[in-house]
């Protein structure tokens, strides 16, 4: 009889033992894991986001190409069409001369451009200058104030560089 209550003693303590451990060590690692798969399934979203924004991207890029001074014109059709589409009005558009430097296998154009629109207008355009087909922009500077004929709207003065390649074709 001692022995068999001894037994149940040892038992009992044996799963009090065993559960203690279960409550001490392996629940906070369940915790861990159930939260680690969490974020991981958060970062995995993440990584298939990156991963189509970067192949839209080589599209895009692939899409695009530097133009021949015979094509500045239609770079600049371009970039008007696409601004009037986004709800720009072009009040002066003056190309620059071109700039060339010998050790670069590319020019750069200087355009100044004379723009109203609203604030959030000209921000949609200048975040979508990327989207352009024909030619590469880069916003060289820029300068805002309000529009003294209309306060709702913005007028901007800005440079814009379009790069174009080295060689004329022909």
């Amino acid at each position: 009889m001692v022995q068999r209550r001894m037994g149940l003693i040892i038992s009992i303590a044996t799963a009090l033992i065993v559960i203690a451990m279960h409550a001490v060590f392996y629940a906070p690692l369940i915790k861990r894991l159930k939260v680690s798969s969490l974020e991981n399934k958060a970062f995995e979203k993440y990584l298939a986001g990156a991963r189509s924004a970067i192949e839209q991207a080589e599209l895009t890029q692939d899409e695009r190409a530097l133009i021949t001074e015979d094509e500045v014109s239609l770079a600049i059709a371009e970039l008007t069409q696409y601004g009037k589409l986004k709800g720009i009005s072009f009040i002066s558009i003056k190309p620059g001369e071109i700039i060339s430097e010998p050790d670069r296998q590319y020019k750069i154009l200087p355009l100044e451009i004379i723009i109203s629109a609203s604030e959030q207008k000209f921000a949609v355009f200048l975040g979508s200058l990327a989207n352009l087909r024909k030619s590469v922009i880069k916003v060289k500077s820029f300068d805002a104030a309000l529009n003294t004929e209309n306060e709702n709207k913005l007028k901007v003065n800005m440079v814009l560089h379009i790069y174009i390649l080295g060689k004329k074709k022909g």
